[in-house]
This record gives C-alpha cells, sequence and structure tokens, in this order.
C-alpha cells in the first residue's frame, strides 16, 4: 500500500517522535511534541511544539537544529508510540461499524491486537553528529553528518553532507543534501564500486510529499451480497480505507512540522533533487480469480497476483443472515518446479489482515 513506500517517512517519523503530553514528570523536554485533540478521526488535531531551539548563527548549529528536528533518534521512541496508538485507537473508532459488518469476531479481534515489535527494541538509532565542515562554492560551507545505526552488536553508519548558505537576512540555510554512497554510475561489474557524494532525498522532501496528499474521500458503499463483494470489501471498505486514514491523520501532525523543517531550506533545495525522486507506479487491481466451496457453506474466493512477486490471496466468507462475511483469510507461497515455473505452495492463513494490505 501506499504508506509502504512512502513512508520511509511519515509512519516512520511519527514512530519515534514524542509526544510531550503524555509525560507526565518529564526529567528532560522532548524535542518533539504534539498535542492531540479529538474524540474521532474526523474531528481529530494536532499541534506541535519543537522542545529544542532553532539556532541558524552558523552552518553548525543549522545542521544540528535540523539533526534535532528529524534524524529520527531513538530516544524518542516509547513517547512517539503513544502518539500512534492514539492515532490508532480513533482509526478503530471510525472504522468500528464497518468492521463489525463485514468480519467476524475473531478477525477484528486479530486485526486491532498490539503488535509486538521485538526487532524494533533491538534497534537503535543514535542522534546524528556533526563529524567535519569545509568551505563550499561562492561562499556556501558543507558540513558533514554522521549517524550510527545499531542492531544488537552490528553498527552501521550513515553519512550525509548539507551545503550551507548565508540567506540576505543573515540567517543559514540549507542549499542542498549529500549521502555518501557508492557510485554505480561506470561501474564494470568487478569489484566493489567507489564512493562520492551524492544528491538525496530528505526528510523535508518525503514529509512535503506526504502533505501534498489529497484529503481523505467519503468511504465507499459497503457491499455483502455476493461473496465476491464481501471479499472485495476486505480491500476497499477496510483495509485501503484504514491506510487512506493513517496517511490522514499523520498528514494533519505532521503540517506544521513540516512548515518548521522546511524553513531552514532554500526555496530551491525544498524541491526533490533531480533522478532522485521517483514517481509512485500505480497499485496494480485486484481482481477475482475463481470462487470455489468449502466446508460448512464456506466460499473460498481467490484473487489473482498482482504482480510476479506478490502471492495468491484468498479470502473466505460464509452467510450470516442476508449477507456475506469474512470468517478468515490468507496467502499462498509460491512455490517453483524443476523447471523454474512457479506454482502456489502452501496456504498461509493470517490473524491479522492488515498483512494482507500489501500482497
Amino acid at each position: 500500500m501506499l504508506k509502504h513506500a512512502m513512508f520511509a517517512s511519515g509512519a516512520l517519523l511519527l514512530a519515534v517522535a514524542a509526544i510531550g503530553a503524555q509525560d507526565t514528570a518529564p526529567a528532560k523536554k522532548p524535542l518533539l511534541n504534539w498535542k492531540i485533540t479529538g474524540d474521532t478521526a474526523e474531528e481529530f488535531k494536532a499541534e506541535f511544539e519543537f522542545g529544542g531551539k532553532i539556532d541558524q548563527s552558523t552552518p553548525e548549529a543549522l545542521v544540528n537544529t535540523h539533526n534535532q528536528l528529524c534524524d529520527n533518534r531513538s530516544e524518542h521512541q516509547e513517547s512517539g508510540e503513544a502518539l500512534m496508538k492514539a492515532v490508532f485507537k480513533l482509526i478503530d473508532k471510525s472504522m468500528d461499524g464497518v468492521e463489525k459488518a463485514l468480519l467476524s469476531e475473531e478477525l477484528l479481534k486479530g486485526m486491532r491486537a498490539p503488535e509486538d515489535d521485538e526487532r524494533s527494541s533491538r534497534y537503535k538509532r543514535h542522534a546524528a553528529e556533526i563529524t567535519g565542515q569545509s568551505d563550499g562554492p561562492d561562499g556556501s560551507k558543507y558540513v558533514e553528518v554522521t549517524q550510527k545505526m545499531s542492531y544488537d552488536d552490528e553498527v552501521n553508519e550513515n553519512k550525509q553532507r548539507f551545503k550551507c548558505v548565508k540567506g540576505d537576512d543573515g540567517k543559514w540555510l540549507i542549499d542542498g543534501v549529500e549521502a555518501w554512497e557508492m557510485d554505480w554510475s561506470d561501474h564494470d561489474g568487478e569489484g566493489e564500486p567507489p564512493y562520492k557524494w551524492q544528491p538525496t532525498m530528505t526528510m523535508v522532501h518525503w514529509l512535503t510529499m506526504e502533505k501534498s496528499m489529497p484529503p481523505i474521500g467519503p468511504a465507499p458503499e459497503l457491499k455483502q451480497d455476493t461473496p465476491e463483494n464481501a471479499a472485495m470489501a476486505l480491500f476497499t471498505s477496510v483495509l485501503e480505507r484504514r491506510d487512506a486514514w493513517d496517511i490522514e491523520l499523520q498528514g494533519r501532525a505532521l503540517k506544521v512540522w513540516v512548515e518548521l523543517l522546511g524553513s531552514l531550506y532554500t526555496d530551491a533545495a525544498r524541491k526533490a533533487p533531480d533522478g532522485v525522486r521517483n514517481p509512485k507506479p500505480e497499485e496494480p487491481k485486484r481482481e477475482i480469480d475463481k470462487v470455489t466451496d468449502g466446508e460448512d457453506g464456506v466460499k473460498k474466493v481467490l484473487l489473482k497476483k498482482r504482480d510476479q512477486r506478490s502471492e495468491p490471496v484468498e479470502i473466505h466468507v460464509k452467510k450470516s443472515g442476508e449477507v456475506w462475511q469474512v470468517i478468515g483469510a490468507g496467502y499462498y507461497v509460491i512455490e517453483y518446479d524443476m523447471e523454474g515455473e512457479a506454482r502456489p505452495g502452501e496456504f498461509v492463513p493470517v490473524t491479522n489482515l492488515k498483512e494482507l494490505a500489501w500482497r
């Protein structure tokens, strides 16, 4: 779904942002603070306050301010998760009527059960540190930044270089960002390609894209009159609608943040670098392959693969009164024969239907 592609920005950012209003006795004021109001997703509003100081007096101060705003340091993860829980709670409330009508009680519980991400507790993202400075063209300055990320005992580093220029008001602004990455442009395939500074997308570009998303539209009509309609409603009325609300609410929460972050950039640098931003491919449509009979009146609705890498998804529905209800779902693992031909293998049921959103 869209958020999986885009929310290397939105969802990731909010997952590590701090919500100071939820701290009863904080020892230190969080850098990123959101205050949420509204009892429903429709009424959701968010206010943002930066717990640090906006300092553009020198190139180093500018980059340090930028790091504090968006380097995703792990120290804010716990309070950021509280923000996400609040968002998901409102989405659950908004989706309650449709999901209770379409899904069995067991599937509803599975989809709303808290997720225990054991991997995230073993992952740590350290605060980015300034590690160098050099002169650039026309009076500009380059400020180099290194950020360490550790998973258990494994430590990796990301390096970026910010081009800073002095504005007419005496404040320094970011005029471009580069990442220290492998250069594959002229690589002949032998050995490891050389590293060099290359233009890169930054959080301000991702967040500006997020902010520009169209507002959520009206909910689609819930259709349960046939097995096929009930199966497709799992996506159109539930999973895709949840994604739309997720993007909408996070976009509202990020609005002021985007404006503050963008104020640290020149007008030209707020635009994504040429050749770096790839247009989002259109989501392949879901189509029904066939419907077969199961036990006790169950209908198995098999969907076609959406692309070469996806697995076939199957939705199990059963009549409840005058309508069909989703009582189970899963996907088929793709297996390959001796000739390399792909075919559906073992059926894997899912307890959390959100796992099917990207399949």
